[in-house]
């Protein structure tokens, strides 16, 4: 065999062994799959969110929010809720562990005056105006700020919301509507006290109604249809059965509790006191009536010099209503320099990275930092009618918690991580926002 012929057969010896390498490492041959359907990819997002989902948080100082504080404790999340909180708990195997030594943990701030925080101006379905990249949102994750209460309650016809501060998620953000049923102290006296009477006459046609009914369900009558209440009276029927809380505005005066007490008393129902003032002279009043109260602890009423009675208001407001039996809301002054409410302003007690002002303002007035620390967590919760979820790390309630740097109202202490039904929703060492602070 000659030369030339020799490369031929080594050419094409060598052409066959790069085929054979080329088929041992090609890929295995797959059937192509048809796309899933519409059906199959809500059937697969059902199974994600129904998914077990364990997280632990250990070693932090947990404060409940209902005055109690644990020490070197655990916090267990399962699902979104809480599931335990103590010391030695068995962490799950499965569990997402965030130590928390040295760091402090606690309920995350019901804001009951953020303006228009996440919500645009909705006409129809709050569902439809709800906007979860609000920048507002963040900066409230940040400050410690899981949920607030918005829209408007005046006239008991207003539409209310309340949502959490689910950055980026729309689907978890709206927690209830209208929730508040509203009435002002101006309905109490003058000219609207003749229709608030003859308010007063068909409420109380419409419960001793009600009350009827039950009794007949009660004996076992199938037959039995609810009464159904006037647009007049609809709002107080929800409140009386337990669907809604009542507000009353405008009570800052001690003449204004006079005139709320004298209507909760004809009406038989208890409520929030929007702005009491000179409430704590008549707290005995108020506890026994079973009044709440939203209390503005740097607002000072100055004592009138010409009464023969106590007068005015300060910082101890809130310490003596609460020693009285009234849950107390501390939130920042309406009037005065800026304006009211939590927002952006930059005002120390009114910039929503402050959340925690008015509570501290309570501690100087009297409160414990336990006390204070229910109002602007435990007693927000309760006013807005979702003490059942909201307010205290306590089991089967929303697992809304903060992790802090130091105890909830020390004015050095910052929020290091935000989490809202369990999933983490600000992390300080991945924002901008006071990424760099050092306190």
């Amino acid at each position: 065999m000659n030369s030339r012929n020799k490369s031929f057969v080594l050419f094409a010896a060598l052409l066959g062994l790069l085929a054979r390498a080329g088929a041992q490492g090609a890929p295995p041959k797959t059937s192509r799959r048809k796309p899933p359907s519409k059906e199959a990819k809500k059937r697969d997002a059902g199974k994600d969110k129904r998914a077990t989902r364990h997280l632990a948080v250990i070693h932090a100082v947990i404060h409940l929010g209902n005055g109690d504080v644990l020490p070197g404790a655990t916090l267990l999340v399962e699902n979104g809720k809480v599931e335990k909180v103590g010391v030695n708990l068995e962490v799950p195997r499965d569990a997402e562990v965030v130590d928390a030594r040295g760091r402090h943990v606690c309920p995350g701030v019901v804001a009951l005056n953020l303006r228009r925080g996440g919500v645009g101006y909705p006409r129809g379905s709050v569902k439809d105006f709800l906007k979860p990249f609000d920048p507002r949102i963040k900066f409230g994750l940040a400050a410690g700020i899981t949920s607030s209460l918005g829209g408007s309650w005046g006239g008991g016809r207003g539409k209310n919301w309340v949502i959490k501060f689910t950055w980026g998620d729309p689907d978890r953000m709206l927690v209830a509507e209208n929730t508040i049923v509203g009435l002002s102290t101006r309905d109490f006296s003058g000219r609207a006290l003749s229709r608030t009477r003859k308010l007063l006459e068909e409420w109380r046609k419409w419960r001793s109604d009600w009350q009827a009914y039950q009794e007949k369900v009660r004996a076992g009558d199938r037959s039995a249809r609810p009464p159904r209440p006037s647009r007049t009276v609809e709002g107080l029927a929800r409140v009386f059965r337990g669907e809604a809380v009542l507000w009353i505005e405008n009570v800052l005066t001690l003449s204004q509790v006079k005139r709320a007490l004298w209507f909760l008393k004809q009406a038989d129902l208890p409520a929030v006191l929007d702005g009491t003032a000179e409430g704590w002279i008549a707290a005995a009043e108020l506890g026994r009536a079973g009044c709440m109260a939203l209390v503005y602890p740097r607002y000072h009423l100055p004592r009138k010099e010409n009464l023969m009675r106590p007068s005015g208001s300060g910082i101890r407001t809130p310490f003596l209503l609460s020693r009285a039996g009234v849950p107390v809301a501390c939130l920042p002054p309406p009037k005065g320099f800026g304006t009211g409410g939590l927002g952006q302003g930059g005002i120390l007690g009114r910039d929503m990275n402050t959340p925690f002002i008015p509570a501290a303002y309570a501690v100087r007035g009297g409160m414990t930092p336990e006390e204070a620390l229910e109002t602007v967590t435990r007693n927000p919760a309760r006013m807005i009618g979702l003490s059942n979820r909201l307010g205290t790390l306590e089991p089967g309630k929303d697992a809304d918690f903060l992790i802090l740097t130091g105890p909830p109202l020390h004015y050095r202490s910052l929020v290091d991580r935000t989490y809202i039904d369990g999933r983490l929703y600000y992390d300080r060492s991945k924002e901008p926002l006071f990424k760099n602070a050092r306190r």
